[in-house]
């Protein structure tokens, strides 16, 4: 479920930015939503989303490229382009950065300004 702001498609919904103010069942745009998700991060204008499969989505903006999918572009669901299997996310202080773990690998991925 998904409540808040939603200027920026962080809620990785399509909205017209408006609020959704009542919980609502996520649908995403990338990917299976109904996979088993076991970690998420959200940020003041930015989410997160990591799937048992260690692949994972973001959405929301991306001034700074930090949905980490190589663009600048705000989305309402990107793949993250991270080629290892993520085990979990973290969503920087300034919403303009996003870390992911891959724990097996010992190795962290940043994004972002």
């Amino acid at each position: 479920y998904v409540t808040g702001q939603n200027e920026f498609g962080q809620l990785c919904q399509e909205t017209g930015g408006d609020l959704i103010d009542f919980p609502e069942v996520i649908e995403a745009s990338t990917g299976d939503i109904s996979e088993s998700i076991v970690d998420i991060a959200a940020g003041r204008e930015s989410s997160y989303i990591v799937f048992e499969d260690g692949s994972a989505i973001a959405c929301g903006r991306n001034q700074f490229g930090q949905l980490g999918d190589d663009s600048t572009d705000d989305s309402i669901g990107t793949q993250v382009l991270v080629t290892e299997e993520i085990d979990l996310v973290g969503a920087g202080p300034s919403s303009s950065s996003a870390f992911f773990v891959c724990i097996c690998d010992r190795i962290l991925f940043a994004v972002g300004d």
